[in-house]
């Protein structure tokens, strides 16, 4: 056990509670061999036994996709079952786009590489900082699995296709060293708050969803200010706001939000599933307009409050 405990007291994993010490640990472990170990075994036959049973005991590849995943939660699935892929596909392109494999090894913040029959290039964003020549921009799509248009709409496919055949996937992507890329935000969501900065909404939530305080976020912005709120789907009905907004704060400095992107004020939704209640689409996406219109007095009290 001498390497185990030296691994243990060379990293501050003492300071975690005890299942975030593990799949820390296990993390850090699949890192440093690059595969399954003995130890890594080891954590899989105490410590994350009961999920490995609850789940079924078989799982070794699963994937998500659809919307952006906490590292948090990529690091669980990782340590406690098995390689979680992630995938990015649209309905206009037949579904797979990109998606990490297994032989990438233990992978965040990335979609792999480009499908098979596919070109991906990236485009400059007009008034943003997101330059093609930068290695990041709007995804543009080509090749046999894209679609010819939409069905008796010829306006919105003369907005997302171009004349020879790109299509525009609203997505801001970025290239990686290694060939891969990862997903930044959607241009719908990038904001320009009044000091110049821009926001990525929807990377943001996807940070602030590493609270296990919460269960789903919406953060909102204007243009005519420098910070942004939330409307919050709470874990626990019971918590207060205060505590609630506090726990998201040290989540932003945790993970290096700037002022810009730090949440200044929430509002909660206590008691309402937005599974149920039609803040969320069929496959979890916000519908941040609806959440919006719903919560319009309560943001704009919030707004002159701040």
């Amino acid at each position: 056990m001498s390497i185990l405990q030296s691994l243990l007291t060379s990293h501050d994993f003492h300071s975690l509670s005890p299942p975030s010490a593990a799949v820390s640990l296990k993390w850090f472990l699949l890192n440093l061999y690059g595969r399954e170990s003995y130890w890594s075994q080891l954590l899989d036959r105490t410590v994350f036994a009961s999920v490995k049973e609850i789940t079924g005991g078989r799982i070794r590849i699963a994937l998500t996709g659809g919307a952006p995943i906490s590292h948090e939660t990529h690091r669980f699935m990782y340590s406690t079952l098995g390689h979680l892929l992630q995938g990015y596909g649209l309905t206009e392109i037949c579904g797979l786009g990109a998606i990490t494999l297994p032989e990438m090894g233990y992978r965040l913040s990335t979609i792999g590489a480009p499908g098979p029959s596919l070109e991906i290039k990236l485009v400059s964003v007009e008034g943003t900082d997101y330059r093609a020549e930068g290695g990041q921009g709007e995804i543009w799509l080509r090749g046999p699995s894209v679609m010819k248009g939409y069905y008796k709409q010829p306006e919105q496919t003369q907005e997302a296709l171009t004349e020879d055949g790109w299509f525009r996937s609203g997505d801001i992507g970025i290239w990686n060293p290694d060939g891969t890329m990862s997903i930044t935000d959607r241009i719908k969501n990038l904001v320009k708050l009044s000091n110049g900065e821009y926001v990525a909404l929807e990377q943001l939530e996807s940070r602030y969803r590493d609270s296990v305080k919460i269960k789903n976020v919406c953060l909102l912005a204007q243009g005519g200010k420098d910070f942004i709120l939330g409307v919050v789907e709470p874990s626990d009905d019971q918590i207060s706001k205060e505590d609630l907004l506090a726990d998201l704060k040290a989540i932003a400095r945790k993970t290096g939000c700037s002022r810009s992107e730090t949440v200044r004020d929430i509002a909660l939704t206590h008691g309402e599933d937005w599974m149920t209640n039609g803040f969320l689409t069929t496959s979890g996406k916000l519908k941040r307009r609806e959440i919006e219109k719903r919560f319009k007095k309560e943001i704009e009290e919030m707004y002159k409050q701040h």
